[in-house]
């Protein structure tokens, strides 16, 4: 059918004006989820993280074990540019479980009542779950026990409230090279240029003079930007050590690209690493197991130049 002249500019124009319409209206749709993603982001940036672990009450006096219950153990905070311990937490939480740069699942938590929490369990969340379906790696075991107990325990597994579990940094266990440890023995002793003998049996002879092999690797680990950590013992120590700078405690150093190495601490064991707070670097976490009657877990991020701190104490 022909329409007439003047009919048919009209509808080109109507048909020009839809289109116009209709690309506005595109614009806006795209333009309104990212403005709600920014303002939500804006609003509420924090991560959490905690820990999934052994209801350590009812561990006390070193039972056996591994305990009955599970929950989770608020630990940091991320808002902003800075890790900070968790002040407080009162609402129920999805968590991711991350473990070796990898997710094994997700908890459910909630609160636990304070009035009915000892200082030990203080700060904690109780697990909505069955206990066969809460992810453990390995068999209960000693080495994440109370203060070094003969209690046996499962594994602590890092929790998160974002999907943040993977490792970029690529953290994992390796054999040190001569030369690393040679570093890493240098260091050492520019750390504690005096050392005294160690030995309950008799007093103290004065200085200790020991030779660098007596200064044992223990444990390493590389990262993929070529960064080590590394934890030494110095041999021939029996006596009782409570004192983090003290020589005979098992020593961590972090040693860089440059391989300039930097002591961090002692009486800690690596826990997990991972992006948690996806900004394309992994944070370390150790758990701290210090006498007298300390534990705890110790974030260090920024790569190891600063760290955040979870303690408490059984007393």
């Amino acid at each position: 059918m022909n329409l007439p002249a003047r009919s048919s500019k009209c509808l080109r124009s109507w048909c020009i004006a839809r289109a116009a319409l209709v690309s506005a209206c595109a614009l806006l749709c795209l333009i309104r989820p990212l403005q709600a993603q920014v303002g939500t982001s804006a609003a509420d940036s924090k991560v959490y993280v905690g820990v999934l672990e052994d209801d350590r009450e009812e561990l006390a006096n070193w039972a056996p074990g591994p305990a009955k219950n599970r929950f989770v153990r608020l630990a940091f905070e991320k808002h902003g540019t800075e890790w900070t311990v968790v002040k407080t937490l009162n609402r129920p939480m999805q968590w991711t479980v991350a473990f070796a740069g990898k997710s094994l699942g997700e908890v459910k938590s909630r609160p636990n009542p304070a009035v009915s929490r000892s200082l030990v369990d203080a700060g904690t969340h109780t697990v909505l779950a069955t206990d066969s379906s809460v992810p453990t790696v390995g068999l209960p075991a000693e080495a994440f026990a109370d203060m070094g107990g003969p209690s046996k325990v499962r594994r602590p597994l890092v929790v998160v409230s974002e999907p943040n579990f993977r490792d970029p940094d690529g953290w994992r266990r390796t054999v040190p090279s001569i030369e690393l440890i040679r570093i890493v023995r240098h260091s050492f002793r520019h750390e504690f240029p005096h050392v005294e003998t160690c030995d309950e049996e008799s007093s103290s002879q004065g200085e200790w003079r020991f030779p660098d092999s007596d200064i044992r690797p223990t444990s390493t680990y590389k990262s993929k930007q070529g960064t080590f950590l590394m934890q030494v013992q110095l041999k021939h120590g029996n006596c009782y050590v409570d004192d983090p700078n003290d020589p005979w405690a098992d020593q961590w150093f972090f040693i860089g690209a440059d391989r300039t190495p930097r002591r961090i601490g002692a009486f800690m064991d690596l826990l997990d690493a991972g992006d948690y707070d996806a900004d394309g670097q992994s944070e370390v976490i150790f758990f701290l197991r210090q006498p007298e009657d300390t534990d705890g877990y110790i974030l260090f991020y920024s790569n190891f130049r600063k760290r955040v701190a979870l303690t408490w104490s059984y007393h």
